[in-house]
C-alpha cells in the first residue's frame, strides 16, 4: 500500500509538472500576439537542439524501389517540427511550412521524370506529427532486407529507420555515431514535446497547421486573404461575399 501511494504521488507530480510546462508555453504564445504563430510552434522552437542538425547531416538512404544506397542530407527545420531529406544542402533557416517546395531531381532512375510536385513519390520531409516510431541498428524493413548489396555486420549499427504515416518508413545509414545520437535524441525530445502539447491545443489549430502545408502557396509563412479563403473552403466554411 505504501508503494502504491508513493507511485501515485509520483504520477501526480509528473502530471503537474507537464501541466505547468504546457501552461507556461501557451502563456508565452498568447503574449506574443504580433507573431503569426501557434502555441505548438513556440513550444517546439524552444527545444535545445544540436547546431549540426540545422546545418545538415550527411547520410545514405536506401531506396524503397531498387534497394540502392543514395546520398542524402538530413536537416532539422528551423521551427523543429520536421526533418528534411534532400539531395543537397539547404539553408539553415527553412521552416517546416516550406517542405513542399524543397528541390527534387527532375529525373531519377527509379521514378523517371518528375513532372509534378508530388510529395507522395519522394520522401523529402517527415513531420514530427506523422512519426510513429524509430529504431537503430536493426534490419527491420523490406527495403533493407532486399538491399542489392548485402548489409555487413559492422554497418548494421549505423542504420536508423523512421516509421511514419502508419505504414511508411525511411531508412538511413549514418556512419558518424555522434550524428546518429544527435538525431535520435532530437527525435525523442521532439516527440515528447509534441505529445505534451497536442492535448492542450485544439483540433482546429492542428488541422490548420496541416492545411498550411498546401495552402501557403508563396511559402512566406503567412496567410493572405486568398489563401485564407482556400482554407475556409477546405474545412467547408462558407464566407459571405465581399
Amino acid at each position: 500500500e505504501k508503494v502504491i501511494k508513493m507511485a501515485t504521488k509520483s504520477i501526480y507530480k509528473h502530471m503537474a509538472e507537464e501541466a505547468k510546462e504546457a501552461t507556461s508555453v501557451i502563456s508565452q504564445s498568447r503574449a506574443d500576439i504580433a507573431m503569426p504563430t501557434t502555441c505548438l510552434k513556440n513550444a517546439m522552437t524552444d527545444l535545445a537542439t544540436k547546431r549540426i542538425l540545422h546545418k545538415g547531416i550527411p547520410a545514405m538512404r536506401i531506396t524503397s524501389s531498387r534497394g540502392f544506397w543514395k546520398a542524402r542530407i538530413i536537416t532539422l527545420s528551423s521551427d523543429k517540427l520536421a526533418f528534411f531529406v534532400t539531395h543537397k544542402e539547404i539553408p539553415q533557416d527553412v521552416p517546416s511550412q516550406l517542405a513542399s517546395v524543397l528541390p527534387i531531381p527532375f529525373w531519377t532512375p527509379s521514378k523517371g521524370f518528375q513532372w509534378t510536385n508530388d510529395s507522395s513519390r519522394y520522401t523529402r520531409y517527415v513531420d514530427i506529427a506523422d512519426i510513429d516510431a524509430w529504431q537503430e541498428g536493426v534490419i527491420g524493413t523490406m527495403a533493407l532486407e532486399c538491399s542489392k548489396a548485402p548489409i555487413k555486420e559492422d554497418v548494421i549499427p549505423q542504420i536508423l529507420t523512421i516509421f511514419h504515416h502508419g505504414f511508411r518508413s525511411v531508412s538511413f545509414r549514418i556512419p558518424d555515431k555522434n550524428h546518429r545520437k544527435a538525431i535520435i535524441h532530437t527525435l525523442s525530445i521532439m516527440k515528447a514535446r509534441y505529445n505534451l502539447m497536442v492535448s492542450w491545443i485544439s483540433n482546429e489549430q492542428l488541422l490548420l497547421r496541416y492545411i498550411n502545408y498546401d495552402i501557403d502557396v508563396d511559402k512566406n509563412g503567412l496567410i493572405d486573404s486568398r489563401e485564407f479563403s482556400e482554407i475556409c473552403k477546405r474545412i467547408n466554411l462558407e464566407l459571405p461575399n465581399g
